[in-house]
């Protein structure tokens, strides 16, 4: 009763055969099929989506690590109110020191250590860095006396 490539989307009674009659959909490539050459589209691999989450429980889009915000205060300087840093495309310790010294702006010149709140644990690495945590910023002096801290930066 059907013929061509509606042969296969119909069985013998002549009802339709559903995503079955359509299982080798042919894509036109500019050639025909040949020994070497198979056009048929196999559906049974269909792509996945790039994210895949539960609707309405995650944003839509790529969703990226959110890069770590902290806040640097100034070595000696017990008025220094603290400068909010976003450790967004840096590389290595160098690097964040480097930034430091732009952002906090220490008297006795370049950042040489971050320590971390309480004075005795210096900033190795950028895995060491927490978000929203706060770091004190030291040029080549000592921590300066508790009384000479910014106020915001706690020490113990």
């Amino acid at each position: 009763m059907y013929t061509g490539s509606h042969v296969h989307r119909f069985d013998a009674d002549g009802k339709g055969r559903g995503l079955a009659g359509r299982a080798e959909v042919i894509e036109f490539k500019g050639n025909t099929n040949t020994g070497t050459v198979d056009s048929t589209v196999d559906h049974s691999k269909s792509k996945k989506p790039v994210v895949q989450s539960p609707l309405g429980q995650t944003k839509f889009g790529t969703q990226a690590a959110k890069s770590p915000v902290i806040t640097l205060y100034r070595n000696g300087d017990k008025h220094h109110k603290g400068e909010q840093f976003t450790v967004k495309s840096i590389k290595n310790l160098e690097q964040l020191l480097d930034k430091a010294t732009q952002a906090v702006k220490l008297p006795t010149g370049a950042v040489r250590k971050i320590y971390k709140e309480g004075g005795k644990v210096t900033v190795k690495s950028l895995d060491d860095l927490q978000d929203g945590a706060k770091y004190l910023c030291v040029g080549g002096e000592r921590i300066a006396e508790e009384d000479k801290l910014p106020q915001g930066w706690i020490s113990a």
